[in-house]
């Protein structure tokens, strides 16, 4: 009765192994996707592609958040949004990508049927429910490190192999997606913290979409095998993102704001100057809480300890009062304001200060000289 009961179980795990191999001898392949042009899309996209034996075709995707969760932009801005690994067909992860026109790259991942197996049932358990959301951190843990970790853990990769990085900081390795969109790389790089500025190793690089694609393309396995059997575009659109106007950039729209404030200072256009200088004040101020609400209020790793705070400061609230403090808080802001505008070519601070912010320290210079001196005018403008 033992014997024949051992031989059933024995045949029952047989059979479910053999069927489990069968369905999921599969091919595994990485897909690397365009950036779009919407701000949660500007750096590229990665998914998992999956093609099973029984014929299923279906790609894994750590970027899907949802739109409808409770509190959503609270919950986006605070870095505290949940975001899940889905499933769906091939076909229609295309369509959005075909609808877009955003270019897709496909890398065949260089796998034996027992690597093949170990992929597939991690990334079936961890889309299960239970299991399935996650903690995004933009720089530490999203679509593309997720990947690269599971790449990592079952494909046998080589990690006595050393590989060399492209030598870049984190911000520098963002910049190049920013550049036509000057607006947004001015508030990145004002949100972005020091820990920005500090160089991203092989490993770390791959946060980024065209990162994980080119790194798992120098990638070794065990046996000496590279791990990408092949690289193909699957989808070929052409760059259409327009280039920006400067009529509508920052340092056009910074240096107007610097040129009225000049000119109703000498000519004394009181009603002007108090519109440029209390529009630049209150920007200043609400900016410096926006720094430290990221800070102190939020989970974003990126944004802890933000230097920009140096210059765009709480102190700018004491300016819309007259009292007898007024004067050392603006020699205070100018002299922080001035070492923020050094920092800027001559680095010595532990973070970048992106070129972008030139027009704008140079508004506030401005801004403070005029503070100082403002009761000599003869229409003593009182903000």
């Amino acid at each position: 009765m033992l014997k024949n009961y051992l031989t059933y179980i024995f045949l029952t795990v047989f059979i479910v192994s053999s069927w489990s191999i069968s369905v999921t001898a599969q091919k595994v392949s990485v897909l690397t996707c365009d950036p779009g042009q919407e701000i949660y899309s500007l750096f590229g996209h990665s998914a998992v592609r999956i093609i099973y034996d029984d014929g299923r075709d279906l790609v894994f995707n750590f970027g899907t958040f949802d739109f409808e969760e409770p509190g959503f932009i609270l919950k986006f801005v605070q870095g505290k949004l949940p975001y899940k690994l889905t499933v769906t067909s091939m076909r229609k992860f295309m369509y959005e990508y075909q609808y877009f026109h955003r270019s897709v790259r496909e890398q065949l991942l260089n796998l034996d049927s027992i690597q093949s197996i170990k992929i597939t049932n991690a990334l079936e358990v961890n889309a299960l429910s239970e299991n399935a959301l996650y903690k995004y951190d933009f720089l530490f843990d999203n679509c593309a490190t997720r990947i690269r970790d599971v790449v990592y853990k079952h494909c046998d990769i080589n990690s006595s192999k050393v590989y060399n990085s492209h030598g870049l900081t984190f911000r520098k390795l963002l910049l190049p997606y920013l550049e036509n969109y000057p607006w947004t790389n001015l508030g990145i790089n004002l949100i972005l913290s020091g820990k920005t500025d500090l160089e991203a190793d092989f490993n770390q690089e791959m946060f980024l979409p065209d990162y994980l694609h080119d790194n798992l393309g120098n990638l070794q396995k065990n046996d000496e095998m590279k791990l990408i059997d092949s690289d193909k575009e699957i989808l070929s659109f052409v760059d259409d993102t327009s280039k920006n106007n400067f009529l509508l950039s920052p340092n056009f729209f910074f240096g107007l704001l610097l040129v009225l404030l000049v000119i109703a200072y000498f000519f004394n256009l009181a009603k002007t100057y108090r519109i440029v200088s209390s529009l630049t004040i209150a920007a200043a101020f609400i900016g410096s809480i926006l720094f430290i609400f990221m800070w102190f209020f939020t989970d974003h790793s990126s944004t802890w300890a933000n230097w920009n705070l140096l210059w765009i400061n709480p102190l700018y609230v004491f300016l819309f009062f007259k009292n007898r403090n007024q004067i050392l808080v603006i020699k205070v802001l100018f002299s922080l304001t001035s070492i923020s505008l050094i920092n800027v070519f001559f680095q010595f601070l532990p973070q970048r200060f992106d070129a972008s912010f030139v027009m704008i320290l140079l508004l506030l210079l401005i801004l403070l000289i005029t503070k100082l001196t403002e009761d000599r005018r003869s229409f003593a403008p009182k903000v």
